[in-house]
């Protein structure tokens, strides 16, 4: 299984809490398909907040369904190149802000994506310690 740790301001979180978002926009993939993205949700959140459970991503010219914001801008080819679908949301019940995770575990908000790999004790804490996460969808 591969994961990877990606920032995404507020307002896209909240569309994709709200199932009005169902695919996340990259323009730029990981060499290993992530099966999982954890999301940290940026200023004036700034929280380690989601883990999202996704499917392969589609490349542009492929097309998407076009009920989910930002799915027609993809489809026109107006977006980015890569599409993940969200199969599911989970939410931690206590969102780790950054001061903590930039204190115990060296933790930089990504510009693109980074391996979750990156970050063992970030990782050994949320999957073994961090039992309280919520199931969205």
């Amino acid at each position: 299984m591969s994961r990877i740790i990606i920032s995404l301001k507020p307002q896209f979180a909240s569309l994709i809490e709200e199932r009005k978002k169902n695919h996340e926009f990259r323009k730029k993939v990981p060499k290993r398909k992530p099966t999982e993205i954890w999301i940290y949700v940026t200023r004036p959140v700034a929280k380690l907040a989601y883990i999202a459970k996704v499917g392969n991503y589609i490349e542009y010219p492929k097309k998407i369904d076009n009920f989910g914001h930002g799915n027609t801008d993809f489809n026109a080819g107006t977006k980015t190149k890569y599409a993940y679908p969200i199969k599911s949301l989970y939410k931690l019940k206590k969102p780790i802000p950054l001061k903590e995770l930039k204190a115990k575990f060296n933790f930089v908000a990504p510009q693109n994506f980074v391996y979750v790999d990156k970050y063992i004790e970030l990782k050994k804490y949320l999957l073994e310690e961090v039992k309280e996460i919520k199931k969205i969808f």
